[in-house]
C-alpha cells in the first residue's frame, strides 16, 4: 500500500469513527429522553454506575460489534461506571490501557483468560499480565481478572464432545499444582479470580482453593445450560457459602428471540433461589450479530424487574456486587 493511499485510509478510518460517535451520542441521548413538559418525571437509567462484568470487544480474533474505545465510549454515554473486557485469546491490559486514556471517568477493566493461546496455566503468563496492569504509568485501574481456561478448557472440550488438545485445572478430585500456584500469583498481586469453562465440581473446588488464599472470586455464566460451568442450583449454594459470587449472564435481549422468556424465567428463578446477594449480571455480548452489551444489560435489568426483582436487588447484583468483587468503592445508593 502506497503512503498516499495509507494515509487516505487512516483519515476515512478517522472520519468513520467520527460519525460512530455521533450517532451513539444520538442513540444515547434518545434513549435517556423524557416525555412531557414542566412536571414531568425523570425517567430511571438502569444503567447509572453498573460494571459489566463480561464484555467481548475488538480487537478480537472473532467479529465483535464494536473495538473496545467505542465500547467504553457507549457504555459511558449510557451512565456506566466501567466493563470487563474480556478476549479468549488475548490478554486485555494492553487495549483497556489505551481505552483508559481515550475515555476518562470510565473504568476499562482488563481479562488474562488462560486458554491454550497463552501457554495454560503459564505462571509468566500471569506474571506479565500482572506487570502491566500495575504499572505506575497505567491510566486504567489497577485491577485485572485472571481467568481460567475457557474455549480450550477440558470441560469445555467435553462438552463440544472434541479430542482436541484442553487445558487440565484439577484431577482426581484435586486441584492441579499449577492451579493452585495459579491462584497463589492471583493473591500475590491483588487480582480477581475467575472460574471460565470449568465444570460444577471443578469450580467449587476452585471456590475452597480461593477462600483458602484469600483471593475474591466468581464463577461464568452459571446460568447458561449449553457452555460451562453448567452448575444446578446446589453447586451454586455450595460456591457462595465459600464466599465466590455467580454470574449470570443476560446474552441477547432482543425481542422476538424465541429463547428469550425462557432463559430470563430460569435465570430470575435461579437467582430468587440463590439470593441476589450473590449474584452479578452480566452480558457476555460483544458479538458482531448481537445489541451492544449496554441496550442488552439494561433491557436484562427491566425484565428482571419484570419478573419481581426490585430496584434495590439488580442495583445490588450490578452495581454494588461487582464493585466489591473488584475491591473497588461500594456506591453509596
Amino acid at each position: 500500500m502506497s503512503i498516499r493511499r495509507k494515509n487516505r485510509s487512516l483519515v476515512t478510518g478517522a472520519l468513520t469513527g467520527v460519525v460512530v460517535l455521533a450517532v451513539v451520542a444520538v442513540s444515547a441521548r434518545l434513549m435517556g429522553a423524557q416525555g412531557g413538559g414542566r412536571g414531568a418525571q425523570p425517567v430511571e437509567n438502569v444503567l447509572a454506575g453498573v460494571i459489566d462484568f463480561h464484555h467481548h470487544q475488538e480487537p478480537d480474533e472473532r467479529e465483535r460489534n464494536l473495538d473496545i474505545i467505542d465500547a467504553s465510549l457507549y457504555a459511558r454515554l449510557r451512565g456506566m461506571r466501567g466493563a470487563v473486557f474480556k478476549s479468549h485469546s488475548q490478554q486485555t491490559a494492553t487495549t483497556t490501557w489505551l481505552a483508559a486514556k481515550m475515555v476518562p471517568n470510565f473504568l476499562a477493566i482488563p481479562v488474562i483468560d488462560l486458554n491454550l493461546v497463552h501457554g495454560g496455566l503459564n505462571k509468566y503468563a500471569v506474571e506479565n499480565f500482572a506487570t502491566i496492569v500495575k504499572k505506575a504509568q497505567n491510566p486504567a485501574p489497577d485491577i485485572g481478572v485472571v481467568m481460567l481456561p475457557s474455549d480450550t478448557s477440558c470441560a469445555q472440550r467435553r462438552a463440544e464432545k472434541s479430542s482436541e488438545e484442553c487445558v487440565a485445572i484439577a484431577r482426581d478430585g484435586r486441584l492441579l499444582p499449577e492451579t493452585i500456584a495459579v491462584i497463589g500469583l492471583v493473591r500475590k498481586h491483588g487480582l480477581v479470580l475467575a472460574s471460565g469453562h470449568c465444570d460444577p465440581d471443578e469450580c467449587v473446588l476452585v471456590a475452597r482453593e480461593a477462600q483458602r488464599q484469600g483471593v475474591p472470586y466468581t464463577v461464568t455464566h452459571v446460568n447458561l445450560n449449553t457452555t460451562p460451568p453448567m452448575l444446578d442450583l446446589p453447586h451454586m449454594q455450595e460456591i457462595a457459602k465459600l464466599g465466590g459470587y455467580l454470574e449470570f449472564a443476560s446474552q441477547s435481549q432482543r425481542p422476538g428471540n424465541p429463547t428469550l422468556e425462557q432463559r430470563n424465567t430460569r435465570t430470575a428463578d435461579l437467582i430468587r433461589k440463590l439470593g441476589p446477594q450473590y449474584a452479578i449480571l452480566e452480558t457476555d455480548l460483544g458479538q458482531a450479530n448481537n445489541e451492544p452489551a449496554p441496550d442488552g444489560l439494561a433491557a436484562f435489568i427491566m425484565n428482571l424487574r419484570a419478573k419481581g426483582f426490585t430496584k434495590a436487588e439488580t442495583d445490588l447484583m450490578t452495581r454494588i456486587n461487582p464493585a466489591k468483587v473488584l475491591g473497588l468503592p461500594v456506591p453509596a445508593d
